[in-house]
């Protein structure tokens, strides 16, 4: 990155959060949920974390976002997501009116070993969602992804998997394989 010859603005000036207001998009106006999510998802993927304060407070500090947006977006920003992709898929489920899944949780066998750590899943019907990025087509990585689903289902718990093409054009079909394991798995009142 070169150094400019231009004189900052007081917005770029000394203080804790110059970091993340300076990975943030500048010059675009963004008011409005939508939007405002938008700015969230973008900034979480930028700063390549998951830490939901952290995301927050650098949105915040971007004056052309509309404050009154956030806290209904950072309501739906998730806790634990390990990527965009997994975010939007959490987001279509929610909205399509299912119960919010626990993110990032832990399965264990009887003795207390841990299985996996899957993206999400809903407990109480032992249903896991997980999606599959571009990464899981290598040989390997799919090699261990089929062993580690097999481990999960041994335990009993049903795996849905989610992919770009699935989120992006084809919801449908997911969220109604996403109802089909929680009805199999004892939910009631879904909204499919």
């Amino acid at each position: 990155m070169r150094a400019s010859s231009r004189p900052r603005s007081p917005r770029w000036g000394a203080g804790a959060g110059n970091a993340l207001r300076s990975r943030l998009p500048s010059r675009v106006s963004c008011s409005g949920r939508n939007c405002c999510e938008d700015r969230l998802k973008t900034t979480s993927a930028r700063l390549g974390c998951r830490d939901g304060p952290r995301i927050e407070a650098a949105v915040r500090s971007d004056p052309t976002v509309d404050p009154a947006a956030i806290g209904d977006a950072m309501a739906d920003l998730p806790r634990g997501a390990e990527s965009p992709w997994e975010t939007r898929t959490r987001l279509l489920v929610v909205r399509a009116g299912f119960d919010k899944p626990d993110t990032q949780f832990l399965l264990v066998d009887d003795r207390g070993r841990l299985v996996a750590q899957v993206d999400m899943a809903w407990p109480e019907y032992r249903v896991v969602l997980e999606y599959d990025g571009d990464l899981h087509r290598e040989r390997d990585r799919y090699a261990r992804d089929v062993r580690r689903r097999n481990s999960i289902r041994r335990l009993g718990w049903d795996v849905v998997v989610a992919t770009k093409e699935l989120v992006v054009r084809h919801p449908d079909e997911l969220l109604e394989r996403v109802a089909s394991a929680l009805l199999a798995g004892g939910a009631t009142d879904l909204p499919i």
